[in-house]
């Protein structure tokens, strides 16, 4: 109850801070854009879904308009945006698998952190992980599996070994195996 409290709270300044810079830097500003993306991921840890997948879509048309289609922050936001849907879910995993769902968001957010980070980053093993659960929910096991793996290469040459997310990843292997 109290952490709901907090989160109602901190909508409320959320909405407060937009409507400022709405006024002083426009709706198509960057940081406007990230006043709605903090917006979404509230409402998202609240559960209001599809109330978080509006704020999150008004971010990325902004930021695509502001910065272009490629660039950091817009693989950011769809990786939001694909988190989102796989937590709102549904029973027959459209959400998750057809053109503007969780796996497509994700895949456009590897492209964007491969081409501005190049492919061996962490940022691009995150994305994998990203394949990795989506398609996990849609039963592609072995997409999952090597998905993860890529995600492990990655992990184990850019970080030390006994680095939490290459433990984390290890975990993941291990969930798709089981």
């Amino acid at each position: 109850h109290e952490k709901m409290a907090c989160y109602d709270r901190a909508l409320e300044l959320y909405n407060r801070i937009l409507v400022l810079k709405k006024s002083m830097l426009g709706e198509n500003h960057a940081k406007t854009a990230a006043t709605y993306q903090s917006i979404g991921l509230v409402q998202s840890k609240q559960g209001h879904f599809d109330s978080a997948l509006l704020n999150l879509k008004k971010t990325l048309e902004i930021q695509e308009a502001v910065f272009g289609s490629y660039h950091p922050e817009v693989a950011t936001t769809r990786s939001h945006l694909g988190h989102v849907i796989l937590l709102k879910g549904d029973e027959d995993g459209d959400a998750i698998g057809k053109e503007d769902g969780a796996l497509e968001q994700h895949r456009h957010s590897l492209a964007i952190r491969e081409k501005t980070h190049g492919s061996n980053h962490v940022d691009v093993a995150a994305s994998y992980q990203n394949i990795g659960l989506s398609l996990g929910q849609l039963g592609d096991f072995d997409g999952a599996l090597a998905a993860y793996r890529k995600a492990l290469e990655i992990l184990q040459s850019a970080l030390n070994p006994n680095h939490p997310d290459v433990a984390a990843t290890h975990s993941m292997i291990a969930t798709v195996l089981c």
